[in-house]
């Protein structure tokens, strides 16, 4: 049997959180618990009601560019990998709420009676247009997974994620890059805000679904993104620019959104500042933060035959490492202790 020790702040104060484990997870801090482990269940896959719903994208999943193997048909957060490159901040936030969560997709199939306590239902590359879609379809786009909006107004005590920047295509640097050094002032916070303006009613369903899980008595919490290019190192301030336009203009509406819906919300930006790609303390996986590195490995990457798209992805992966993950906890956990 595995004691596991985590350290994290809530309500300002610092507590440290020991769980059992059954299993011994090489080189991870998950706390899996198989759902054959938690005895009979009476929680049919129609009426299960998780206490904990975690919805939104790759930032939710612990996975990176370089490891994550796309899969959505056999895995609920379409990365095939376990365990992740990074434990889930989801994990994190439902181990200090003493809620059982299991990061096997075999306990997420539908129709698999279970008593997670968290439904994991963010999902690598999604998008709100993709999330809305699969909600009125009444099932995932690929695989036979519960839409994440529906899992959202299901939950009973706590509802926390986002959707919007893989709309945005945020992870396509380079061609963020060329924008910013095309001439003529700013050209990437308008193209930032035509996306939003197509996607005012998908928007519009996903805070609904917010709406629909607060009154339902669930805290909700949106995770206002974080720029993974915030890194206070010599020669990154152009990139640490561009990602400074696209979060803050997408967060923007977000923030307002909450604010209008009264949901609570966490700005992963203020703990996220300074630790970005190539700082010396960095919360991401991405290891670069110069913008003449975006082109410099895409030429190279093409010399060389390689994909030159995937090799600036990984270089600038701007997904969470554990530091990130456990900075992301600490904050919802802040929030969540001080929410109404």
């Amino acid at each position: 049997m595995q004691v596991l020790k985590n350290k994290l702040e809530v309500g300002g104060r610092t507590t440290v959180v020991f769980l059992l484990s059954v299993l011994t997870v090489v080189g991870s801090s998950h706390l899996i618990v198989p759902v054959s482990a938690l005895g009979p269940s009476s929680l049919a896959s129609n009426t299960y009601s998780p206490a904990y719903v975690a919805f939104g994208d790759s930032l939710t999943t612990g996975s990176s560019i370089p490891t994550c193997q796309d899969d959505r048909g056999s895995s609920p957060w379409g990365c095939k990998e376990n365990p992740t490159a990074a434990v889930p901040y989801p994990n994190r936030v439902a181990q200090a709420l003493h809620l059982t969560y299991s990061d096997s997709p075999q306990d997420y199939r539908q129709g698999r009676t279970n008593q997670l306590g968290l439904y994991r239902a963010g999902i690598w590359g999604y998008t709100a247009q993709e999330a809305v879609r699969a909600q009125k379809n009444g099932h995932n786009e690929v695989g036979n997974w519960m839409p994440q909006l529906e899992a959202v107004k299901r939950a009973r005590q706590l509802v926390t994620g986002a959707l919007g920047i893989n709309d945005m295509q945020f992870s396509n640097v380079a061609k963020w890059a060329k924008l910013y050094l095309k001439p003529g002032g700013d050209h990437i916070t308008p193209e930032v805000q035509a996306v939003i303006k197509t996607r005012q009613k998908d928007f519009n369903k996903l805070f609904g679904s917010l709406q629909d899980a607060k009154e339902n008595g669930a805290k909700v919490i949106v995770t206002a993104y974080y720029n993974p290019y915030d890194a206070d190192t010599a020669g990154c301030e152009d990139l640490k620019e561009i990602g400074n336009r696209i979060v803050d203009t997408l967060d923007t509406e977000l923030i307002d959104r909450a604010h209008q819906s009264h949901l609570s919300v966490t700005d992963f930006r203020r703990k996220f500042s300074g630790h970005g790609a190539g700082s010396q303390d960095s919360y991401v996986f991405g290891s670069e933060c110069k913008i003449d590195a975006v082109f410099r490995t895409w030429f190279l990457s093409l010399v060389r035959g390689m994909d030159a798209q995937k090799a600036v992805a990984i270089k600038f992966d701007p997904h969470p490492n554990s530091n990130g993950t456990l900075a992301m906890a600490n904050a919802i956990l802040q929030e969540y202790n001080n929410a109404d």
